[in-house]
């Protein structure tokens, strides 16, 4: 995978789309601005940790969620 002009938020939100990890990621971070190119042969989570400093913890955090508890079919005006 490589990134270019992403932002801390978009990698948390991409990482989570993933589908690997049985939670959503969130940018707790502060960070502002985008990540710099990949490293040939660094992994996105080797590459937050050793230029960034960043590691990925378990916590809750608030999340916006939308819920749908009734769908019907529209009627015929």
């Amino acid at each position: 995978m490589g990134s270019r002009n992403s932002t801390i938020a978009q990698i948390a939100a991409w990482i989570s789309w993933l589908g690997r990890l049985d939670r959503t990621l969130v940018d707790q971070t502060g960070l502002s601005g985008t990540a710099q190119p990949d490293v040939p042969g660094t992994t996105l989570l080797e590459a937050l940790q050793e230029q960034l400093g960043l590691k990925l913890k378990p916590t809750t955090a608030a999340l916006d969620t939308l819920v749908i508890d009734h769908v019907e079919l529209p009627s015929e005006n």
